[in-house]
């Protein structure tokens, strides 16, 4: 079975490469930002904020019925220079992030996130145990 990957947040192109090279190019990988990057080989771009409708029509026209086996979210806030802020808003774009994993991938796939530390990250893994088998940490 081909593996199909969805990459958000996927500027500057360096996990797609990864991905890419892991899949030996046989798989399918979509990769979505806001901002445009340099075409890759067997590499689908979206171009589009993940946090609108439009954005995730366009990945579910791409993908045709397929489900993930990994999302992939190597997301960031813009900084705003506040801490708590920073974090609020990493969490809000990894639940995002949730919303696709949970919309896309197929059973027993992988969901990896990347959030600001900060005083809801407790709560978020316990948002994460209700839908994954297994959820950690780490640094």
């Amino acid at each position: 079975r081909r593996s199909v990957v969805i990459d958000l947040g996927c500027h500057a192109g360096g996990w797609s490469q990864i991905i890419l090279e892991r899949i030996n190019r046989e798989g399918f990988v979509v990769g979505v930002d806001k901002v445009l990057i340099e075409p890759l080989e067997n590499h689908h771009f979206v171009q589009g904020d993940i946090q609108h409708a439009a954005t995730i029509r366009k990945v579910e026209e791409l993908l045709g019925g397929r489900q993930a086996n990994l999302v992939l979210a190597d997301l960031a806030p813009r900084m705003s220079g506040s801490r708590m802020d920073d974090h609020l808003a990493s969490i809000d774009l990894a639940r995002s992030a949730l919303h696709w994993a949970l919309s896309f991938l197929r059973h027993n796939g992988t969901f990896v996130t990347k959030v600001f530390d900060g005083a809801s990250l407790e709560n978020f893994k316990v948002q994460l145990a209700q839908h994954f088998a297994k959820a950690r940490v780490c640094r």
